[in-house]
């Protein structure tokens, strides 16, 4: 951390640039829908926290996965009534279900989603962005200290 902070300009400047390409992508990904992205996303990341404690391809349980869209409201910042419309969108498109009682889920099982081989191109883009992002900190936090 400390190799970041003091290379504050060239840290800000690869970090910026990968977030700015990241998410112009994702913009272009979801039509223009930053918001769909972020819903995803956090529907997204609550998937991989169960996939990752239980690797089983099968289909993970709604009751562990699912979240509510007052949740997600919270989570996001973005008004409820907001969520609602984009979790209806996203569900059209067969990324996200529905549990009655427990919320809302990217659909499809532990080892795949239908939204991620929909959106296979802007992964694959994403690891690519990604790795430079690594290599570039990784030089930043492998310099020699300049002696003071």
């Amino acid at each position: 951390m400390d190799a970041l902070a003091s290379s504050y300009l060239e840290t800000q400047y690869h970090y910026v640039q990968f977030l700015i390409e990241h998410l112009a992508d994702c913009a272009a990904a979801f039509a223009g829908d930053l918001d769909a992205v972020l819903i995803m996303a956090v529907l997204g990341q609550r998937r991989l926290i169960v996939a990752r404690e239980n690797p089983d391809p099968g289909h993970p349980e709604p009751a562990r996965v699912a979240m509510s869209a007052l949740r997600i409201s919270d989570v996001t910042g973005i008004p409820r009534e907001t969520v609602r419309r984009k979790l209806d969108s996203l569900r059209r498109k067969n990324w996200i279900e529905r549990h009655p009682r427990f919320g809302w889920y990217v659909a499809g099982t532990n080892s795949g989603s239908y939204a991620r081989a929909d959106l296979g191109d802007l992964e694959v883009r994403s690891y690519r962005r990604l790795a430079r992002l690594h290599v570039r900190l990784a030089e930043i936090v492998g310099r020699p200290k300049a002696n003071s």
